[in-house]
């Protein structure tokens, strides 16, 4: 009998459909002479150290080789341990995620389980049942990823030594247990970039700079052109009154064409940061939206690192460019153009192939999906479209024209081709998207070399620099895909912080560890996460370092390095920072960097943590959930807070009821209780509010 053990519940039962196993038992399916069953995440994992009470004496912490079942799901692992065990089974088949982690996921359990039959691994990319069944004929040995397990051992090694020594020194030196401060390998490097720009806006001046422009009418077409910056005022004044009612003589007309290619087919992380741009999507709703279209069998694998296919799909892809039409009619005026081999590139597919829809989205009904899984397959399916349509080609004329010895330029542009933002256009035009960035021509009244204009206007436009923007979801990602891309010489095969697979959730993380507070869009650092970064070492927010980890991470997983040399490696590194950080002297004044309670407007009743006022409202430091910055929907000021606090009545006044009209309340704090709602994603979210006595500000008498 066969033993087919997938990640997931609901891969599982997909898997089992697909292969006969019907009959439904507790923790696993059977039939057809195979059994199914599922893992639930991680279902064990090395052995983390037993200290209940942390200790600098026990640092810097060495790592055991010894691999654990998890408390948690401790049930499930007893049911995969008794059937991977069972004499009843003569083949083991992993159905785990074909990536990193679920080569860790599996061979995990495999090895907590004490097995040792020989197994084989089913490797797909959609969830299709024929997928399925052409993965279940071509079953690969299971050694043949020994090296992936290796790089997810190193991965998995080196994370926990950055992540539980460093964690534990900076929390026990600066006296920071609850909650404990936060390192990681990936995470505090993320963490570093996003103050570092927080810092950049907040220490940026603004600052006039000013344009003058001379100015035409020729043939009904307005020739606007204008002068590079000027800073100063007064030097702008000068040129438009000496350039105003002169003659200008245009001395250049260059006209070129301009060629922009069609975009790549999807990543993880270009559909993310897409998502994240065009619906106000956070990374891991996309990472967790695209892996239900998965599992529903409606786009390939999520993880992709890769945005090309490989020659063997090309007739199975130019099929589903029709498919897509035929689904998304709005597209069905355009012809396309199907220019399927700039997709194709079998040197740039290793695991997996880019994010595709698949041929199932010609009969599923849609109905059933969120508005999210519509946008995110909405965006997949549009992406097929784009990559594989001719390229946009522009005409660009640039003119140069010379006013009392100034020189003054304008840009035509022309569309001659709108080639594939004609998908585009239709896309936004339909969602009626507010970030329309498509084509207009700019169109320049025809002017050759050598023409002199007579009696020009002339005119100033004023203008303010721009601060550099908050990260968003979408510029972060690309920012950790980008990162250290300068540091390293060109045959380094990868950079970047995470990977597609990680990104998601890093952000996540540092939300959860109230190191990032998330405003709309944009990622914004808390004090806690500066004061963090004042304190650890150089080492733990090295962009380069961490970017180093994951190529030689990458290196290990295609048997080019070591796995034990790179894990040695990384355990002298901290072991040297511990050593030093125990050997510093006075640190007492380094210390009360973490005082808790400066600055704060007083202790938060849920958790007698410090309440701080942020840049939109008050907020617990601990992050436990306690809600405090309104009340029926009025922004509280950090005295009204400070007030509650100390269980103080306050009066809000302007407060709004449904029909428009306004009244004052007082309210008094007398307790806190839970609360949760469902929010527009269809999330449940959870927290703590106040319970308030209210009542009536007293009239004022009259006369």
């Amino acid at each position: 009998m066969q033993l087919v053990i997938a990640e997931k519940p609901s891969v599982a039962r997909s898997i089992a459909y697909v292969i006969g196993a019907y009959d439904d038992k507790n923790g696993y399916m059977e039939g057809n002479d195979y059994i199914v069953t599922w893992c639930l995440g991680h279902l064990a994992g090395f052995k983390e150290p037993d200290d209940k009470i942390w200790s600098l004496d026990t640092l810097p912490i060495k790592l055991s080789d010894e691999i654990v079942p998890f408390e948690k799901t401790i049930s499930q692992f007893k049911i995969v341990k008794k059937l991977i065990n069972s004499p009843n089974i003569d083949t083991i088949i992993e159905a785990t995620d074909a990536g990193r982690e679920g080569e860790a996921i599996f061979r995990y359990v495999y090895k907590a389980c004490n097995c040792n039959k020989p197994f084989k691994r089913l490797w797909i990319s959609s969830m299709e049942d024929e997928a399925i069944n052409h993965g279940f004929r071509n079953l690969k040995p299971g050694k043949n990823y020994d090296n992936l397990y290796e790089a997810a051992v190193a991965r998995d090694f080196v994370d926990k030594i950055i992540g539980l020594n460093g964690t534990r020194l900076f929390s026990l030196i600066y006296n920071q247990s609850k909650p404990p401060l936060s390192v990681g390998r990936v995470q505090t490097p993320v963490l570093n970039m996003i103050c570092e720009r927080e810092l950049e806006i907040k220490n940026f001046v603004k600052s006039k700079y000013y344009k003058v422009h001379i100015i035409k009418e020729i043939n009904d077409k307005t020739l606007d052109l204008a002068t590079e910056n000027i800073n100063k005022n007064e030097d702008a004044v000068r040129i438009k009154d000496k350039c105003n009612g002169k003659t200008a003589k245009i001395i250049d007309v260059s006209i070129k064409n301009r060629n922009i290619s069609a975009p790549k087919l999807y990543d993880l992380t270009s559909l993310q940061r897409d998502g994240s741009t065009i619906y106000g999507y956070t990374a891991n709703q996309v990472l967790n939206t695209v892996q239900k279209l998965y599992e529903t069998k409606l786009c390939t694998y999520p993880r992709a690192d890769s945005n090309y296919i490989t020659e063997d799909m090309v007739d199975n892809t130019l099929h589903l460019i029709d498919s897509v039409i035929s689904v998304y009619d709005i597209y069905n005026k355009i012809t396309p153009d199907k220019e399927i081999m700039k997709c194709v590139n079998n040197d740039k597919v290793s695991d997996h192939h880019a994010i595709i829809p698949t041929e199932n989205i010609k009969k599923y009904d849609f109905s059933k999906l969120s508005d999210m899984e519509k946008n995110v397959l909405g965006l997949i399916c549009l992406r097929l479209l784009t990559a594989t349509q001719r390229k946009q080609i522009l005409e660009i004329t640039d003119v140069s024209a010379s006013c009392e010895g100034y020189l003054f330029n304008a840009k035509g542009k022309i569309i001659i081709d709108n080639g594939f933002k004609e998908y585009e256009d239709i896309f936004r035009k339909n969602i009626k998207s507010s970030t329309d960035d498509s084509e207009k021509d700019v169109i320049l009244p025809k002017i050759d070399k050598g023409d002199v204009i007579e009696n020009v206007e002339s005119n100033i436009s004023e203008h303010l620099t721009k601060p550099p923007s908050h990260y968003t979801d979408a510029s972060i990602l690309q920012a950790m895909e980008n990162a250290g891309k300068g540091e390293y010489d060109d045959g380094v095969e990868r950079v970047g912080l995470g990977t597609t697979a990680t990104r998601a959730a890093i952000l996540e993380n540092l939300i959860y560890k109230g190191y990032l507070i998330r405003d709309k869009k944009n990622l914004i650092p808390t004090q806690r996460a500066f004061k963090l970064l004042s304190v650890i070492p150089e080492d733990f927010k090295s962009v380069k370092l961490t970017s180093d980890m994951e190529n030689r991470l990458l290196l290990i997983s295609q048997g080019k390095a070591d796995r034990e040399t790179f894990v040695n490696e990384i355990q002298a590194l901290v072991d040297n920072i511990i050593k030093i950080y125990k050997e510093k002297d006075n640190m007492e004044d380094e210390k009360k960097v973490f005082n808790e309670f400066d600055g704060a407007l007083g202790k938060c009743p849920n958790c007698n943590g410090p309440v701080m006022s942020g840049e939109y409202s008050a907020y617990c430091k601990n992050k436990c959930g306690m809600f405090l910055g309104r009340i029926r929907g009025k922004i509280l000021s950090d005295n009204q807070v400070k007030m509650l606090l100390e269980g103080k009545k306050i009066t809000l006044k302007g407060l709004r009821k449904k029909n428009g009209d306004t009244y004052d309340m007082c309210f008094k704090p007398t307790g806190i209780e839970d609360f949760s709602y469902t929010n527009k994603d269809g999330e449940k979210v959870k927290g703590k509010q106040w319970v308030f006595e209210t009542s009536f500000p007293p009239r004022k008498r009259q006369g």
